[in-house]
């Protein structure tokens, strides 16, 4: 048993020590409410499913915890503490690529006038590592912001500026977007 007890630690000692790696690989980006800063560690693109008037849509959602897309619903860790969901409309050539700057236009639905936008955006919610609830506004009315997109193919680099009169938020991502479909 005494020739274990060593084995045994090294054991924990190395899963500890790769534990604390992992984590501090999968951090990609951040985002700030407020100046109170969230780690995100995965994004995600979800096409929609119609296209009118040659207006294609998309939705990027941003997260520190995995997400999984079954039965028509987006399933969360409960350990999440952090999702945006951004979506976009792009019009003609600029369906296929992702790189390029959204200005905020949540108003306007003219197809002429759509080139690339961020229609809306919804902070979902926030919690702290005690898991106490910060915001879960997500009808929060920006008044101001874009999205750019930079990269033609993994890894992109996406940072964000949004506000209204009470709230600033800001994001900074870089890594892999993840292609998913509700199933």
């Amino acid at each position: 048993m005494m020739k274990r007890l060593p084995l045994l630690l090294i054991t924990l000692i190395f899963l500890s020590c790769s534990n604390d790696d992992n984590d501090l690989l999968m951090s990609n980006g951040q985002l700030v409410y407020n100046e109170q800063s969230f780690t995100l560690s995965y994004a995600y693109k979800i096409e929609f499913d119609f296209t009118i008037d040659d207006i294609h849509g998309f939705e990027i959602i941003l997260t520190d915890q995995p997400v999984t897309f079954e039965n028509s619903q987006l399933n969360l860790s409960l350990d999440t503490k952090v999702l945006l969901r951004m979506v976009f409309l792009t019009s003609g050539s600029d369906s296929e690529s992702l790189e390029n700057i959204y200005p905020l236009n949540q108003n306007n639905f003219n197809s002429a006038d759509i080139e690339a936008r961020l229609s809306g955006a919804s902070l979902f919610f926030l919690r702290t590592d005690n898991n106490e609830l910060i915001t879960d506004n997500s009808n929060l009315i920006w008044n101001t912001g874009s999205v750019e997109i930079t990269g033609s193919n993994n890894p992109y680099n996406l940072s964000l500026e949004l506000s209204t009169e009470e709230v600033e938020l800001t994001a900074s991502y870089t890594g892999e977007i993840i292609i998913a479909e509700y199933e």
